[in-house]
């Protein structure tokens, strides 16, 4: 008998695909990756898994989205990141 969680199709591509975002985000900002985070459905794969995943790094997922929607380009997105880097990991 299984305790675990039941993902749904979705879900588990959404699981794979927010592994890869996250992986992407913990090397550090750049400008490529900056540019796609300000695209409107980078953070989809989040939105589909809901409470899924632990809260920690939920937690570092909101405040990253936080500092996207508070940037008008992939410049001032790449600074805020650099500077919020070292506080959020």
């Amino acid at each position: 008998m299984s305790h675990g969680v039941v993902l749904t199709n979705e879900q588990r591509s959404a699981l794979l695909e927010s592994l890869q975002t996250l992986c992407a985000i913990f090397w550090g900002p750049d400008h490529e990756k900056c540019r796609e985070m300000l695209e409107k459905d980078y953070f989809r794969a989040f939105d589909i898994l809901g409470p899924v995943p632990a809260s920690e790094p939920m937690d570092a997922v909101e405040k990253i989205k936080e500092l996207v929607q508070g940037s008008v380009d992939e410049k001032t997105l790449f600074n805020r990141l650099e500077q919020a880097y070292i506080p959020l990991f």
